[in-house]
């Protein structure tokens, strides 16, 4: 038998090594569950000002300097009551609206830094356990993971200035917007 002839094998992964994430799949499978919900009791808002992006944690490391602390009992804090979400680094009032929600990687059509338009993310994320909920540590995992940490800060529009993930408001039934700003003191 040829080697062309024997089947593809899987190629071994190291243990604990997450399978890849097809994050537009898996954006196309939410948006069509949070359209046809009604997810009554969806919180306005909820605090997400613990998430640094991965390279700030890299750096404060080097730096010697300990992240915020977060306990075990903050990661499992359930901070959406349902099984899926999406989360878009789109500001509310860009023009674009629901459209915001629909693609994973996109450029705006009326945000400029000079003359850059403004390029968000969206993210659908599934719970670890459905059965609970979105918890905070879910969300850190999924950000954190997407794009290298692409949405866990934002450009601010001058200079390498990033403005920090404060929190994620509610914009359509299983939608939220994240708020970017000045993390508090």
């Amino acid at each position: 038998m040829s080697s062309s002839a024997q089947p593809d094998k899987e190629v071994p992964r190291p243990k604990g090594s997450p399978r890849p994430v097809d994050y537009d799949k898996r954006l196309k499978e939410v948006l069509a569950e949070v359209k046809a919900a009604d997810r009554a009791g969806e919180p306005q808002s909820f605090d997400l000002s613990t998430i640094l992006h991965p390279e700030m944690l890299a750096e404060m490391k080097l730096l010697g300097q300990k992240a915020p602390p977060k306990s075990k009992k903050s990661m499992q804090e359930v901070v959406y009551p349902f099984p899926s979400i999406i989360l878009t680094s789109a500001p509310r009032g860009d023009g674009n609206g629901e459209q915001d929600f629909e693609k994973g990687d996109f450029k705006s059509t009326t945000i400029f830094w000079e003359d850059d338009p403004g390029h968000f993310n969206t993210l659908a994320i599934t719970a670890a356990d459905p059965a609970k909920g979105i918890t905070r540590g879910d969300i850190e995992r999924e950000i954190q993971a997407f794009k290298g940490g692409r949405m866990c800060d934002q450009f601010a529009g001058y200079g390498d200035e990033h403005n920090d993930l404060l929190r994620a408001e509610r914009d359509l039934c299983g939608r939220y917007r994240l708020v970017y700003g000045d993390r508090p003191e």
